[in-house]
């Protein structure tokens, strides 16, 4: 990614932040204190290496998990060859210090939840349709269901996590068209589906779409709203 086009996310990401902060009573406690000082977020390097040593990505990211006492080669076994080939990412973007490279393939403690939930819920997913996930994190599961399909993918979350979904999602599907708040902001969203593949805004603006979503994902926040 250029470096223009990621100092225009953080842009987004500022105007976004400052436009949330009279729907203060979506982030939970947790959140809150989490974004309290989110200085670093303005950083471009640090936007760049948001995985590593979890920079920017803590609290989102469990690819560290020394609790698990799981061999990752091991954890492979569960899948099909076919299915992780479909699904494991083939870049290490947001260079995390803790995913591992097997064969050009990388993987971590993380993306096994994700492998999992996918492969779960694959079978209810329809290519043409539209899917929305809130509290997507930086965008792992929706990477793997954007490779997948021809769904257009609706993330819905904080602008910290926004920022880096859009720059993760971006770096790895240059050729798909992202709209975020910016975007929003400009020409609202009921009338752009058409034009563009994935949208990535903050909560406040859940009441302004006005187009039906087929599928909905909720993983790890329900308990945080």
């Amino acid at each position: 990614m250029l470096e223009e086009e990621i100092y225009n996310l953080i842009k987004v990401y500022k105007e976004a932040s400052a436009d949330s902060k009279e729907y203060n009573n979506f982030r939970s406690l947790q959140w809150d204190k989490h974004y309290e000082k989110n200085s670093k977020f303005l950083d471009k390097d640090n936007l760049i290496n948001f995985r590593k040593n979890q920079v920017l990505s803590k609290g989102l990211d469990d690819a560290m998990n020394l609790e698990n006492k799981l061999n990752l080669i091991e954890a492979l076994d569960y899948f099909e060859s076919d299915f992780l080939r479909r699904t494991l990412p083939e870049k290490n973007i947001g260079n995390s210090n803790f995913s591992e490279n097997f064969l050009g393939y990388y993987f971590d403690y993380g993306i096994i939840h994700h492998l999992k939930w996918f492969e779960i819920i694959e079978k209810y997913l329809i290519s043409d349709t539209n899917i929305m996930e809130i509290g997507g994190g930086f965008g792992s599961l929706a990477r793997i269901i954007i490779k997948n399909t021809n769904a257009k993918y609706f993330l819905i979350d904080l602008p910290e996590a926004n920022l880096l979904s859009n720059y993760y999602l971006q770096s790895y599907f240059p050729e798909k068209k992202i709209f975020n708040y910016k975007n929003y902001k400009q020409t609202g969203i009921n009338n752009q589906i058409d034009k563009f593949d994935i949208f990535i805004l903050p909560p406040h603006v859940l009441e302004k779409i006005e187009i039906p979503i087929n599928f909905v994902i909720n993983t790890r926040s329900f308990m945080e709203m």
